[in-house]
């Protein structure tokens, strides 16, 4: 998701990632977001906006991950395994909370 101020001022929300830092690199080529930027121009991102989506969004995964693992009892080993790989991944370069980290409301 990048939340952009378009030429009329209105807020947009879109689905996106990689090139403008949505929830991960892997989520868009690099010429989808050509190809998006191409559409809509070199829209003004709304820096606050996306700080915050960045940590609600690692913080809602960490969450799902942890209730799967600690506090739903009747699911398989194989799911709460892929759960904890799951979290695992949050914290690699380029996902969610490596975003977060390094959004730039705060990485000065």
């Amino acid at each position: 998701m990048l939340i952009v101020n378009d030429a009329a001022g209105d807020f947009l929300q879109l689905s996106f990632g990689q090139g403008v830092d949505g929830i991960g690199s892997s989520q868009v080529t690099q010429q989808e977001t050509a190809i998006f930027l191409q559409a809509y121009g070199d829209p003004s991102i709304d820096e606050d906006a996306l700080t915050y989506y960045h940590y609600a969004w690692a913080l809602q995964d960490i969450a799902t991950f942890g209730e799967w693992v600690f506090f739903l009892p009747d699911i398989g080993a194989d799911t709460r395994r892929a759960a904890v790989q799951g979290f695992k991944e949050q914290f690699t370069p380029g996902n969610i909370v490596d975003l977060a980290l390094t959004s730039t409301r705060y990485a000065e």
